[in-house]
């Protein structure tokens, strides 16, 4: 599975929430009736995202680069990196403001200058084996995570379930194991994807004539 890197120009924003397909498979009913289930990590993200910027049709504009982006895609075959808004603002993309912490706005990162936490993107402080759940977290900018804040390790997404001084609880469990000294990206997570389908394909193609509004569904990418 290629790696097909988004085109420039374009901004995406989310039109649900990131959320975790729950697939829990089961043996059926037992004899005494009580309904038996597999225990076992079988979820996935999903998002649907709008994308902004692709109705510009001048030589180089990226109505182009967005029709040769799904042409090198090839339906779900190949991924990307998407860039994850983490917190109130609903766009993402390089430079735009991102909160992170608390629901007050009293810790947030910002893209550029002024209220910017000094120590940027956390670290993993010590190893952790594929499967963990818990992490902690270097620095005041790991200690401040808010519960729901989104964060991302080597393109695999997690969302914090509880933060006790840096020592996170998160969903899913890690997808592989992690080193001491890993970068956590809280400022700007990206999670790599494909797209669902076929289908989801040709509806990534479709857009408004007002606005240029295209609809991009995603799942996350297991294929490395």
């Amino acid at each position: 599975m290629a790696l097909i890197t988004l085109p420039g120009g374009m901004r995406f924003a989310q039109r649900t929430h990131w959320r975790l397909q729950t697939r829990t498979p089961s043996s059926g009913m037992g004899l005494d009736g009580r309904q038996q289930f597999l225990t076992r990590e079988a979820r996935s993200w999903s998002c649907s995202y709008q994308v902004e910027g692709g109705w510009d049709v001048s030589a180089d504009g990226a109505w182009g680069g967005w029709l040769a982006f799904l042409d090198d895609l090839r339906g779900p075959l190949n991924s990307f990196l998407l860039p994850v808004p983490n917190g109130r603002t609903p766009w993402a993309a390089p430079g735009e403001v991102v909160f992170v912490t608390d629901w007050n706005g009293d810790f947030y990162y910002e893209s550029g200058s002024g209220f910017v936490m000094g120590e940027g993107d956390p670290t993993v402080a010590a190893d952790a084996p594929a499967g963990a759940t818990i992490l902690q977290l270097s620095g005041s900018a790991g200690e401040f995570l808010r519960r729901d804040a989104m964060f991302s390790i080597s393109g695999w997404l997690h969302r914090v379930a509880e933060n006790t001084d840096g020592t996170v609880r998160f969903n899913p469990p890690l997808r592989a194991p992690v080193t001491a000294g890993t970068t956590v990206k809280v400022g700007a997570p990206r999670v790599r994807v494909r797209l669902p389908s076929d289908e989801a394909a040709e509806s990534a193609h479709a857009f408004s004539q007002l606005r240029g509004l295209y609809t991009l569904d995603v799942v996350e990418a297991f294929e490395r």
